[in-house]
């Protein structure tokens, strides 16, 4: 095979599992793996070499072709997706949640928006989320992640609430600590507790 032919296999093949990488870091190794190359086998030398053309080719000398750029000793691949906010045919409803301490009557909460409960250690920052959840639970699906909180702790937590048994509750309690992104109904309400920042 001509080393034409090969460059434009590698260029179509790179070019049909990019849109499925769109904003992922990824190396030249991963890339390999793949496309199924085994960079020890002299067969998929010829190939692998016109993929390196290709790479070359994306991220240096024609830039303006967008798809991927350097990151480090790998590539980032470019999402970019541009998805429309139809604000002319919004109707300006914010989201309908109520607060403890009527907190939602001095701010707008709207869909997507993120609200960050801040305190010192036994400052009451769990039983705060707890309220929201008491007060919005019949409305929205509630989810509600826990990275602390095993289940009987959890339980005799929400007992403490007068007027409310345990089966009154209705909500979703999860344990998680960890890509919450993957997670969370974004058309629900999703209370993390807590979020770790800082890195690992």
């Amino acid at each position: 095979m001509s080393d034409k032919e090969l460059y434009r296999r590698a260029h179509a093949a790179l070019l049909d599992i990019l849109p499925g990488l769109k904003g992922e870091k990824i190396t030249r190794e991963q890339l390999w793996r793949i496309m199924g190359i085994n960079p020890t086998n002299p067969a998929h030398t010829p190939f692998k070499k016109a993929l390196g053309e290709v790479l070359w080719n994306m991220t240096v000398q024609n830039k303006k072709q967008g798809l991927l750029q350097r990151n480090g000793h790998g590539f980032k691949v470019v999402d970019d997706d541009l998805v429309p906010i139809n604000f002319k045919g919004a109707r300006g409803e914010p989201f309908d949640i109520v607060l403890p301490f009527g907190i939602h009557q001095y701010c707008k909460i709207y869909r997507k928006n993120i609200m960050i409960v801040y305190g010192s250690k036994d400052s009451g920052k769990t039983a705060f989320l707890l309220n929201i959840i008491r007060l919005n639970m019949n409305k929205h699906r509630t989810l509600y992640f826990s990275s602390e909180m095993v289940e009987d702790e959890l339980a005799n937590r929400l007992r403490e609430y007068k007027g409310l048994e345990l089966e009154d509750w209705n909500f979703e309690a999860y344990d998680r600590s960890h890509d919450f992104h993957e997670a969370i109904d974004p058309d629900g309400l999703n209370i993390i507790d807590y979020l770790e920042l800082g890195g690992q």
